[in-house]
Order: C-alpha cells, then structure tokens, then sequence
C-alpha cells in the first residue's frame, strides 16, 4: 500500500483542530456561569495548552522529516520487488518494479530504468527523493540498457535539471550512451568519442558532475557534456596487461583522485576544473594510513563538513566474510583520516551517507539498520526494515 509523504503532517492538523473545536466550546459553557475574573483565564489556558499542542505537532513534523534510506526489497518467493523507503516511521512502499534494475540519483531524485522491458518500451521511473512522490513513470521504446550479471546496479547519470537520465546500453556489438528526457520521453545516443581501447570495454560506472557526466569503461574515464556535446576529460589508467591499475575518484570542486593498486597510495591528478593535469607523482601522493584502502570495498565519495572524503569499510580475519567491522573517513585536502570506528559484528559490507556527510548508515544481518555520527562518532538504533533482503541505493 502506498502512503503519501504528508499523511503524519494532515493527522497532526486533523486532530490540533478537533481539540481546539472542543477546547472552545467548552470554555464557552464554562463562561457562561462562572464571573468576569474566570472568564479573562480562558485566553491564558486557551495560550498554554495551544503551545503544549504545536509542541507536540512539530515533535510529530520534525519526526515526519527524518531522514529516509531508499533500496529495493527482494524477497525469497516470485513476488514482485518493491521501490521502499525506510525512517524510523517504518517501511514505506513506493511502486512495485519488476526484473533486473538501472539506477541513479542527484540532489533532487531518484530514477530507476527496469532493463528487461516489455511490449510497451523500457519503464523510467522517476521518484522525489524528498517527497517519496513520483514524478514520472513511463514507458520509453528504442532504449535496450545493458544487462548485468549482478541483480540490480547503480548505472544511471541523472540530471533533474534538465529532466534527463543517462543509460548505458548494448546494441549487440557496442556498449554506448543513450540520454532520455523523463518529460517527453525523447531519446537520443549521446556522441561521446571513446578511444579504440575503451570500446573493448563495456560501461563500468556511469554518474552525473556539475560540469557533465562521468562514463569508467575498464582503466578509461571520459567526462562528457551533454548539454555542449563536447568532452571535459579523457584519461587512460591501463597497465601493461591492459587492464585499471587502480579506481578513479571523482570530487566537484577538488578534482579528480586516483589510485594505484601495487603501491597502496592515491594521487591527486587534476584540479577542480577536470581540466588542469598535475604531475602525477609530484607531491600529491596521501600518506601510508590509505594502506588499507583497495583491500576491502570500494571506497565512496562524499562531502563530509564541506570537505572532500573517501569513505570505506574494513574487516578482521575473525569477522564473517562479505561483512565489515570498522569504517574509515579519510580527508583527502587534509591527507589524513578524519575518522576510524569500529562497528563491531555482523554489519553488512557497504554503506550510506545523507546528503550532508553527517551520518553514516551501516546494515546488520539481523535486519536493523544503525547510524553513525561523524562529529560525535556515536552509533545508534535508526530502524528495522525486516528479513527480506534489499539493495540499498541511498539516503536523504
């Protein structure tokens, strides 16, 4: 069942109007045999007991604005998968999707493209992440987006300004771009000029910048913008077997990082344009404590306190495979680690950061889902979203 976003704030108005209605007509009679001195009290009790309520009513809107976590609920049977968003106010059902899914986010929303398609097209799904409403749900003809042996992946660029949606897609002989306005449903192949090397590669990670989108094809990274048609940045990390010697990392306003497998280190390679190359290594290299960094899963990139940060989970031999028991922050302006906690057992490899980097979510086996405050570095209970697995894709 789906439930609006503004269902608490209308239960809230509903029942501060009924008692007021009460409260009224009940100082009303009792005025009618008591002297003037009683009667001046009802604004005074009328006062107190409207500032009790709009307390209580904002506690109730403050708790209506909690931060929501958005994933894909699977379940064990052939039930249909379910779009859900998780507060401490309980599980919230979006839309039904169905087979194997594409998506991405921005600041403003959230899109899902189910790749299997129908007689009808590939459906777009569009989804306010503040609101939890949909914005846009249609059929697009014309678009096959890439398949994935995994079940579901975080493939698209979104940009909600212009209403588009970027899509890696497999014509049966090349992997390529194609945008989609969500608005029109218009489609076009976007003309990005890959190197002879990179079309060997499909489409290994796909995300939206300021200043264009970002398209990882094996050890090549492309940034192209769509809206002048022209590239921003072409690099090629490939080794001498061919393949990534490490992972880009991609930060508006910092520039660009990258990673270099056999030393352990990361390079600051461009500035905040993407356009100005820094010698690479020529005293950008990050300190010793990065060690750790390729070893367990891949880092993140955030803002956390207006700075750029790497952020990623680490495990000990005695913890149970495919889980991590410490998080580390590392500041990468400052080249060190700003925060290295430790979790305990049981949580999940992976993990969500809100919009403004100041808490970190972490998913425990047992079906609950805590939260970490950067600043304080306290871990605490956000809420339980069940037995049924899910594919975590972000938090407000």
């Amino acid at each position: 069942m789906k439930i609006l976003a503004c269902d608490n704030c209308n239960d809230v108005v509903k029942k501060l109007t009924t008692f007021l209605q009460f409260f009224d007509n009940f100082c009303g009679l009792v005025c009618l045999n008591v002297n003037m001195t009683k009667f001046i009290r009802k604004p005074v009790w009328l006062t107190i007991c409207l500032t009790a309520l709009v307390q209580l009513a904002f506690g109730q809107l403050q708790n209506s604005n909690a931060p929501e976590i958005f994933g894909i609920e699977t379940s064990s049977t052939n039930a249909p998968l379910k779009l859900v968003s998780i507060s401490p106010d309980g599980i919230r059902e979006i839309s039904e999707v169905h087979g194997q899914l594409l998506y991405g986010t921005d600041d403003n929303v959230l899109a899902i493209v189910e790749t299997w398609g129908s007689t009808n097209g590939n459906r777009v799904l569009v989804v306010d992440r503040k609101t939890s409403s949909i914005i846009a749900d249609k059929y697009v003809k014309g678009v096959r987006p890439v398949q994935m042996k995994i079940g579901n992946a975080g493939l698209l660029a979104v940009r909600s300004k212009e209403f588009t949606v970027h899509i890696p897609v497999f014509d049966g002989h090349t992997f390529d771009v194609v945008e989609m306005n969500w608005k029109t449903g218009a489609t076009r192949r976007l003309p990005v000029p890959f190197a002879e090397g990179a079309k060997r590669w499909e489409i290994t990670a796909l995300y939206s910048l300021p200043v264009g989108i970002a398209i990882e094809r094996g050890p090549f990274l492309t940034i192209f913008d769509p809206t002048t048609n022209t590239n921003v940045l072409t690099l090629n990390n490939a080794g001498s077997d061919l393949r990534p010697t490490g992972n880009y990392y991609v930060f508006p306003d910092f520039g660009l990082v990258q990673s270099v497998r056999a030393k352990d280190i990361l390079y600051h390679i461009t500035e905040k344009d993407f356009t100005t190359m820094i010698p690479s290594p020529a005293s950008v290299n990050y300190p010793a404590s990065i060690t750790n960094l390729i070893r367990f899963t891949r880092p993140a990139t955030h803002t956390i306190s207006g700075e750029p940060c790497l952020i990623w989970g680490e495990t000990t031999k005695t913890n149970p495979q495919n889980s991590i028991s410490e998080i580390v922050v590392f500041d990468l302006k400052a080249k060190k680690e700003l925060l290295r906690q430790a979790l305990g057992t049981d949580f999940e490899l992976g993990c969500l950061a809100d919009s403004l980097g100041k808490n970190i979510y972490f998913f425990k086996r047992s079906g609950e889902i805590f939260s970490l405050n950067v600043e304080s570095q306290k871990l605490t209970f956000f809420a339980k979203f069940g037995t049924n697995g899910f594919d975590w894709i972000t938090v407000n």
